[in-house]
């Protein structure tokens, strides 16, 4: 299978609030993977493809994003690529990448 993705993505458990456009109700779930350019949310109730997202990604500081679904897996999740990272987010978002992607390693060598 051709990978698309412009960066490596990181398995993670991290707590995340979206809404879509149009909604006043944010819902909250869990991301189960987070790159530079986009994440995966787990959702039972899963967002159309093409619908522009607002969320709020808990790393030690919360991080704001806006991006578009691309992926739909009904009862399952949402594929989200980000198209603005506001503010100090992006640093935040590559700090937290880069420190996961480091305990992974150490935890894969030590196996």
């Amino acid at each position: 299978m051709e990978e698309h993705r412009s960066n490596n993505r990181i398995k993670v458990d991290t707590p995340v609030e979206f809404r879509a456009e149009g909604s006043q109700t944010p819902v909250r779930t869990n991301l189960s993977d987070l790159s530079l350019s986009g994440c995966y949310i787990e959702t039972m109730f899963t967002l159309p493809v093409g619908t522009k997202v607002e969320l709020t990604v808990s790393l030690p500081r919360p991080v704001h994003l806006r991006g578009v679904v691309v992926t739909n897996t009904p009862q399952v999740g949402n594929g989200i690529k980000f198209e603005l990272v506001e503010g100090e987010g992006e640093h935040e978002l590559r700090a937290y990448i880069a420190a996961a992607s480091a305990e992974d390693a150490q935890a894969t060598s030590s196996s």
